[in-house]
């Protein structure tokens, strides 16, 4: 009687290769925690934190230009590892004092300062003081490049901004 009780026509032969569904989920188990320890490792924010620092930085460097062309008073930008601000020369008599400090505060057109601070993870390399005159040029020496993270932002002696 063929395939009746104690026949081997349907069993699993001794030498039979594969894995075990025990085998299978144990693997699967230790592969999913290893993902999930080491994977936060490999994305990080910070590229991202930097370069957006940095469009920060060169959209308040063009608001502080436009600021000195639209007031006709010279606007002072620094920046630094601890964040940035803009300042410009008091007015007298409705116009602008040359010899003065840069004392007022710039504000956006939400009323804040123009200033902010980085991100903790976006290092700023080394601080930079732009001084834009009533017509947007850049007043002295062009400025060294603002380096944020990978990134530069460069300001030509025209006073025109640009991200790298």
């Amino acid at each position: 009687m063929a395939g009746g009780i104690g026949s081997t026509a349907h069993a699993r032969p001794r030498n039979a290769s594969g894995f075990t569904i025990i085998e299978l989920l144990a693997t699967i188990a230790i592969v999913a925690i290893v993902a999930a320890v080491s994977l936060p490792r490999f994305s990080t924010n910070a590229p991202f934190a930097a370069r957006g620092y940095a469009d920060e930085l060169a959209s308040s460097l063009r608001h502080a230009r436009n600021v000195a062309i639209a007031s006709s008073c010279a606007v002072q930008f620094t920046v630094n590892a601890g964040g940035y601000q803009a300042l410009q020369q008091p007015a007298v008599a409705n116009s602008c004092n040359p010899a003065g400090a840069f004392v007022n505060v710039i504000r956006r057109g939400d009323g804040s300062n123009l200033a902010g601070w980085p991100p903790a993870n976006a290092n700023v390399a080394a601080g930079r003081v732009v001084v834009f005159s009533a017509n947007g040029t850049v007043t002295g020496a062009v400025p060294a490049a603002i380096v944020v993270g990978p990134f530069s932002i460069t300001v030509d002696a025209g006073g025109w901004v640009q991200v790298q």
